[in-house]
């Protein structure tokens, strides 16, 4: 899998590619689930984890921020592909490659440094996002209560959503698989070569955490809208957009502007930030909604208006001077990135005489199978014009959410689309156009994907750039890792710094916590449980052996919070904070 992929973690079968926004979704049984998939948009339960973390990334990705890293790579791609066939002594593909390390330096360094940061806003969207009293509800949270609302329950008013929305989210923090999720989680390494899932968790808490108590920013006491404001606020900002497409630095320079960017633009978040912006933001995001596509404005929180403005133009013109040299395929990647996929399966795949397409073999067919039972998941009329045949094949679920929300199911024979249904049936024809005309399948994408990196690499290579990328990764990579864990060990007395970075490095938490797992499991059930309350009454009630086990537990956690100097808990008698 390539580099710059976002998986969930521990795991390389739910992933988001940050150039496409395509994902991968696993946990989709497709006889049992595909049923209520098309007819209502619903999902099992068992992705519930999967889906809050890849949702929130294709949310990120789905942004110009996203957008201007997409089309660097893109064009990195492009340029990479138009000097190939030139002899590297040539001064057009010397210049040529030069400007294709360029792009691959700029959208690299972004998707490297950010990573950490991405997965801590993914990992908070699994473990902590909860609805309060803020009016503006993230789109995670929206489409957690579409994909997960009980299949016999029908949509709902504003006011039964939240509480059902609160009850959907919180019956799965008490399920074991996420306490499972979040004890690997809080074992896994602070270095950030990996992802970075630990110290990013830690970053997005701790900021979190200071706003609540050293800016008084009580808005954020919503959970939700703390993951909504902090997304916006990194992927929603032209003014980044402006250092990552500004022409007028190259190579180091470029890198160190994008670097330095990044990382004061989260200082001075911590720094700077106001319940009044908040409200502000608040305000202006709900007044937006009420405008179409085209009309509505993104909101500015301590940029600079000249960088946005400049940021938006440069972001216009590099679409405009790139879209007529990107491929067919990578114009769907663009023209799409509000779409996600839930669920992609291999198999074979008939277009039948009649014109069916029947996919997905039932696995339990057998020779004594009775004939009543169905022979194929997805069967349905092919699109006009498909052929008959028979092949390997594809069906993919997908949903989206730009303006005209709706899922669709799309049949692959051979990398041809044979089938596309689109829910629900009165979906505009702009819509349904739009998903058909670009259409492409995941697999094809993907060979091609690859197909084109190797391209860059080559180019880099025959131009002898290799070692300048290899040192400017590496840079990145130390940078990420010096800059992730000052912060997530922000609460962490000077003096025990360089012995909890080394107990860290390679299992988190685990020797903090004197290498007891049973630790590890109170905690991370901690953990979860306070995203719901603070109240010790609560947490007691859904913890091993009540209140005697939960203030045991505490005690211990406090035991090595003040031998590690790690801030782990908060204890205010009747209440707990938890920290990770």
């Amino acid at each position: 899998m390539a580099s710059h992929i976002h998986c969930s973690q521990g795991s390389d079968r739910n992933w988001t590619d940050p150039i496409s926004n395509w994902t991968g979704l696993s946990g989709v049984d497709v006889f049992r689930d595909q049923k209520w998939f098309i007819t209502r948009g619903r999902l099992p339960s068992q992705m519930f984890a999967a889906f809050a973390h890849e949702f929130t990334h294709h949310w990120c990705f789905h942004s110009p921020v996203g957008a201007a890293i997409a089309y660097l790579r893109l064009r990195a791609r492009t340029r990479a592909k138009a000097v190939s066939g030139l002899h590297p002594a040539s001064e057009e593909f010397r210049t040529g490659a030069a400007e294709v390390l360029d792009d691959l330096l700029r959208s690299d360094v972004a998707l490297k440094l950010m990573r950490p940061f991405a997965e801590g806003l993914a990992q908070y969207a699994e473990y902590d996002l909860l609805p309060g009293q803020s009016r503006l509800i993230s789109e995670t949270a929206k489409c957690i209560f579409q994909a997960f609302l009980p299949v016999k329950m029908p949509f709902v008013g504003d006011e039964e959503m939240l509480t059902i929305l609160t009850g959907i989210i919180s019956d799965n923090r008490m399920g074991e698989k996420l306490r499972e999720r979040k004890e690997n989680l809080l074992v896994s390494s602070l270095e950030c070569d990996e992802g970075g899932y630990l110290a990013g968790y830690m970053v997005v808490k701790n900021l979190r955490f200071l706003l609540l108590t050293e800016r008084k920013c009580t808005a954020l006491l919503d959970q939700d809208h703390y993951l909504g404001f902090m997304r916006s606020f990194i992927y929603e900002d032209y003014g980044f957009v402006d250092e990552l497409l500004d022409s007028d630095r190259l190579g180091y320079d470029s890198v160190q502007a994008v670097s330095v960017y990044f990382q004061r633009r989260l200082s001075h978040v911590a720094a700077n930030l106001t319940n009044d912006m908040l409200e502000q933001f608040e305000k202006f995001v709900l007044e937006q909604q009420g405008r179409t596509l085209e009309e509505r404005e993104l909101p500015i929180v301590l940029s600079e208006p000249a960088a946005v403005e400049r940021g938006k133009a440069r972001l216009d013109r590099l679409r405009k001077a790139a879209s007529p040299y990107i491929s067919r395929d990578d114009m769907w990647r663009v023209a799409q990135r509000s779409i996600i996929c839930v669920g992609r399966f291999r198999d074979r795949v008939k277009v039948t005489e009649t014109g069916f397409v029947e996919a997905i073999t039932n696995p339990e067919i057998g020779t004594d199978m009775p004939p009543e039972m169905p022979r194929w998941a997805f069967k349905t009329g092919a699109l006009p014009g498909t052929p008959p045949g028979e092949g390997q094949g594809s069906i993919s679920f997908f949903i989206c959410l730009g303006p005209a929300q709706y899922r669709a199911v799309a049949v692959h024979l051979d990398d041809r689309l044979v089938v596309a249904t689109i829910m629900p049936h009165d979906v505009s024809d702009s819509a349904k156009e739009h998903f058909l005309s670009f259409q492409t399948s995941y697999d094809k994408a993907a060979a091609q994907d690859d197909l084109a990196e190797k391209g860059i690499d080559q180019v880099v290579a025959d131009a002898g750039l290799t070692e300048e990328l290899l040192h400017f990764r590496e840079n990145v990579s130390w940078v990420a890792n010096k800059f992730y864990k000052q912060r997530a060990l922000l609460l962490t007395p000077d003096e025990n710094l360089d012995s909890v970075e080394e107990d860290m490095r390679q299992d988190g938490l685990l020797h903090v916590l004197d290498d007891d797992l049973g630790l590890i499991e109170a905690l991370a059930r901690l953990g979860l449980l306070n995203s719901i309350s603070w109240d010790k009454v609560f947490l007691a009630k859904y913890f091993p052996s009540g209140l005697q086990g939960l203030q045991a537990a505490v005690d211990r956690i406090k035991e090595c919070q003040q031998r590690s100097g790690v801030r782990l808990i908060d204890d205010f008698g009747n209440a707990l904070y938890v920290h990770v």
